[in-house]
């Protein structure tokens, strides 16, 4: 389908919003088996969408609803609530019964029954779940199909924390035969996990649903995006694809974030090449892959996706590995597991290794605080031996009496062993090993002061990154470096006697 475009108007630029119907690509299969579960003449049931974000879940749902109010049998009034937008429970099934009741007035289906359930429905804070019942039975006595959009389920676990009565008042209206809608959930968690991080933990509530998992486009519909580039006069060329095709995938989001940009550039006279995608569409690629691993994290599915794709196998088991594969974040292959996007696995081996070495970090940096005090009391032959080492060492003395304030701030709270020093930052720690190294800093790392400058400069650079999850700030080699020195300081830890 061609593009009816203005002049400077790019075909992509709504990349990240709801895909309207212009922009729709393919997804047949998932509309067919939505169809078949909400639409059928004689009975319907409810669906939830289930898959990793930006997958076009909602898109999807919405794309039903087009589908249903053009195509059925059967008369329909429609509702579509964000869960994340409302301030209680009560607020979200009364915007639920406002909107259907608007609905079927605008459609000019409400009849005399529907309108005096309308009218005794109060708003919050008077409004109750047993109001709605009512409604719904007069709806279908009216002879009208009722469906409710749910989107961003995943935010029940804030608005519905510790409230295990929603769920089941959801279960309610997706089952009873009597007042039953037809409800569309959408949500990138699976189900359980959003109950279980609501402080419910019960799957009991879903298992009237039926769960219609959202991956990846098929190749088939990946080619479409391409396709579309090329109508709109944007050849991709083999570098490009071979970069698509490695950290975009098929997933909906990124190509289409790439088409914008690439469409936009070209426009624009930039040239697009391998350092052009690095510079454009990289941050993009590597802010969703963030999102995607926030969400797997919160709901402890990471570890398990990191040992079905690098490795090893430690207490994966094949239930929660053919889970994984119906969430769509890992595919099977022909006798192998391969992420939904190639490039995620790269993301998630950064991942890891940066988890690893922030927890022999923080390891290494506890051990080496109380060494450097172990020393400092037996120099000095006091617990307060500040005055005399700031006496030694002017240079250090503002960072160590900041340090001193810090704790005896939090002091009555929270003792620590080595006193002042676990409030010093890591780099005045370094400064203090250099700056007293014959008594101080060769008897703890041994070697030359030469030696561990350049060393300890680099741990102290890399550490703030790693502490504020800004691992992709900090370079492979630096990564690999500061591994190395850390393990170095540990061994020597180890080995080093506190005796002079």
């Amino acid at each position: 389908m061609a593009f009816p475009l203005a002049e400077g108007d790019n075909p992509f630029s709504g990349y990240g919003t709801e895909v309207s119907e212009a922009r729709f690509v393919g997804r047949e299969y998932e509309l067919s088996q939505l169809y078949a579960r909400l639409c059928g003449s004689l009975d319907f049931s409810s669906v939830a969408i289930v898959g990793l974000p930006r997958m076009g879940k909602t898109s999807l749902a919405k794309a039903l609803l087009r589908r249903t109010t053009s195509t059925s049998h059967f008369r329909v009034a429609l509702a579509t609530c964000d869960v994340g937008s409302y301030r209680s429970p009560d607020d979200f099934f009364y915007s639920l019964a406002v909107q259907l009741v608007e609905d079927c007035r605008a459609r000019g289906l409400s009849s005399q029954q529907v309108e005096y359930f309308a009218r005794s429905i109060q708003g919050p804070p008077e409004f109750r779940f047993d109001e709605l019942r009512p409604l719904l039975v007069a709806l279908r006595s009216a002879g009208i199909r009722c469906f409710g959009v749910v989107d961003g389920v995943d935010a029940g676990r804030r608005l519905f924390e510790g409230n295990s009565q929603v769920f089941h008042q959801l279960r309610d209206l997706a089952s009873n035969g009597a007042h039953k809608l037809g409800l569309i959930l959408v949500s990138k968690r699976r189900l359980g996990d959003v109950s279980r991080l609501a402080g419910v933990d019960s799957r009991y509530w879903s298992n009237t649903l039926s769960v219609l998992p959202l991956h990846v486009f098929s190749r088939e519909e990946t080619e479409v995006v391409f396709a579309r580039l090329q109508q709109s006069g944007e050849e991709v060329g083999e570098e490009l694809t071979k970069l698509v095709n490695y950290w975009c995938g098929g997933q909906p989001f990124l190509l289409e974030a790439f088409a914008f940009h690439l469409y936009a550039d070209r426009k624009a006279g930039r040239i697009t090449d391998r350092s052009w995608f690095e510079r454009t569409v990289w941050p993009v690629v590597a802010e969703y892959y963030q999102q995607v691993y926030e969400v797997l994290e919160s709901s402890d599915m990471h570890h398990k996706v990191a040992q079905a794709l690098l490795g090893p196998n430690e207490d994966l088991e094949p239930a929660e590995s053919i889970g994984l594969v119906h969430y769509g974040v890992i595919i099977e292959g022909e006798g192998e597991i391969l992420p939904f996007v190639p490039g995620f696995s790269w993301f998630l081996r950064q991942k890891v290794q940066s988890a690893n070495l922030w927890m022999m970090w923080t390891s290494v940096e506890s051990e080496l605080r109380d060494r450097i005090h172990e020393r400092l009391v037996s120099r000095f032959g006091s617990p307060n031996w500040l005055s005399a080492f700031c006496a030694a060492h002017p240079s250090l003395r503002s960072a160590l009496i900041d340090a001193d304030e810090r704790y005896q701030k939090d002091s009555l709270t929270v003792r620590e062993p080595c006193g002042l020093l676990a409030f010093t930052y890591p780099k005045d720690l370094f400064r203090m090993l250099l700056a007293d190294w014959s008594s101080l800093g060769q008897p703890i790392l041994g070697a030359s002061r030469r030696y561990w400058e350049d060393r300890l400069e680099l741990l102290a650079r890399v550490r703030t990154p790693m502490a504020h999850s800004r691992e992709r700030a900090i370079r492979s080699s630096d990564r690999d470096f500061a591994r190395s020195i850390l393990g170095e300081i540990s061994g020597r830890l180890r080995g080093v006697s506190t005796d002079d």
